[in-house]
């Protein structure tokens, strides 16, 4: 098993195999994203860096991405970008294998279903602003797809909301590079 933070042990092998066989169970895929955001998000030590690694040679990305695109609930697409987020942190060949996998366009599609979701908005925004840092590509296929517009209507929409315009700020000045 990967082990989370410490404290806490997160069979990530037994997290995959659940949502591989109960794809269909919107629920099981939302807390299965929920689990690999716990496994994956920085807590200050060299393991994460070695989870993020295992996760996404067990197939998370792959996983989560199957399960933002076949369910669109809210706390689903909360759970995915906050993963996938969590995933791409710090690690290039993470984000390469999302941008070659569309994670862009699932992004901008939950920023444009869940206008008024402050967690879809700043998760959404977060993922973004990973994926569009390492070069002019990611950047010009996000724009592509509208992420601009969505990233400032998501600024309008939750302006109380401290994460959702530091991360759309984020997104948004790595974008304009």
């Amino acid at each position: 098993p990967i082990t989370s933070q410490p404290g806490h042990t997160v069979d990530l092998d037994m997290v995959l195999k659940a949502m591989r066989e109960q794809l269909n169970i919107e629920d099981v895929q939302s807390w299965g994203c929920a689990l690999i955001f716990d496994c994956c998000v920085e807590d200050g030590n060299e393991a994460t860096a070695e989870r993020r690694e295992k996760a996404a040679a067990r197939g998370a990305i792959e996983q989560v991405l199957a399960a933002m695109q076949l369910h669109f609930g809210e706390e689903l697409q909360e759970h995915g970008c906050s993963a996938l987020w969590a995933l791409s942190r710090h690690s290039v060949p993470n984000r390469v294998a999302m941008l070659k996998q569309n994670a862009v366009a699932v992004s901008v599609r939950a920023l444009t279903d869940h206008l008024e979701a402050p967690f879809v908005q700043l998760w959404a925004c977060a993922l973004v602003s990973e994926l569009v840092r390492d070069g002019p590509e990611p950047r010009a296929s996000a724009m592509q797809l509208g992420a601009t517009g969505r990233i400032l209507q998501a600024l309008q929409s939750h302006t109380e909301e401290v994460q959702v315009q530091g991360f759309g700020l984020t997104a948004l000045s790595r974008l304009s590079r």
